[in-house]
């Protein structure tokens, strides 16, 4: 009688641990990264635009802001994401762009 009723516990067990495995799903990309960098939105960036409007373009606010001596400021935006695979693995892009000191755009830095 023992012996049925551990069987019993440990076929239980098993189920219930292979369906919490199975049923769950791994977290979407779209919550493990810190923002998207697309080169769509990348390309529609021209000289003279204002910063507000490069930020409005790109979605998100720069993570650094680097002024040089002359005036011009260096912003900087970043994006991790996460790529699907057996193993979870990281992707980055970076792309600064180069404004005036009245803020606006001079061009794209790669």
């Amino acid at each position: 009688m023992e012996w049925k009723k551990i069987s019993s516990l440990l076929v239980l067990t098993s189920w219930v641990w292979f369906l919490s495995i199975s049923c769950s799903t791994p977290m979407p990309s779209s919550f493990t990264k810190k923002s998207t960098i697309r080169d769509v939105d990348v390309a529609r960036l021209e000289p003279g635009m204002s910063e507000k409007e490069v930020m409005e373009i790109l979605g998100s606010k720069p993570e650094s802001r680097l002024t040089s001596p002359d005036g011009n400021m260096e912003l900087t935006w970043s994006s991790e994401q996460s790529v699907r695979g057996l193993y979870e693995d990281k992707e980055g892009k970076t792309i600064s762009i180069l404004f005036t000191p009245d803020g606006k755009m001079i061009r794209v830095i790669r």
